[in-house]
């Protein structure tokens, strides 16, 4: 489902076709090519809070498995950061970035107790990190947040200065 997402596909018939164009490909990934009735029995009986439950119960297992630093801090430390992934606007008219580019952007609250991603948004490439933090950083009681390039963008005075330093 992921595959369909990035690649806009709308129906089963789309993703079934794109997915199986690379069956070479998906040979020496240890893939087999798939079928329309594959995918819609999948989607009939996976619910997408399954998905999130895994994801969760993951999250909980590895988080303190490695120790992302050797600083101690009263409250956790987060890094916030993101990326930008260029795509090509014949394949994805629905990423614009700009005229003749297309993109999106990944922002991530990265926890260095086990470097794990703790939130991840994913956004047009347009969005600035300081647009997505305040979502981002409601989930936590009490952090210590870390931006990049943030910090440097913002003029003396601006109202997300007050937000980050509450």
């Amino acid at each position: 489902m992921l595959f369909a997402q990035a690649a806009g596909k709308n129906s089963l018939r789309d993703i079934v076709v794109a997915f199986n164009s690379q069956a070479k490909k998906l040979y020496h990934l240890g893939a087999i090519p798939i079928t329309k009735s594959t995918i819609a029995d999948a989607n009939a009986r996976r619910s997408w809070e399954m998905f999130q439950e895994i994801y969760f119960k993951l999250l909980n297992r590895f988080r303190y498995l490695r120790p992302g630093h050797s600083l101690k801090f009263k409250n956790p430390l987060f890094t916030i950061d993101s990326t930008l992934i260029d795509l090509c606007l014949n394949v994805f008219p629905w990423a614009k970035f700009r005229t003749r580019k297309g993109a999106v952007k990944i922002h991530c609250l990265i926890d260095h107790r086990g470097l794990l991603p703790e939130f991840i948004v994913v956004t047009d490439g347009k969005k600035h990190d300081i647009k997505v933090a305040p979502d981002m950083l409601k989930i936590l009681p009490s952090f210590l947040a870390f931006f990049s390039k943030t910090m440097e963008l913002l003029p003396p005075g601006d109202w997300r200065l007050s937000f980050l330093m509450e």
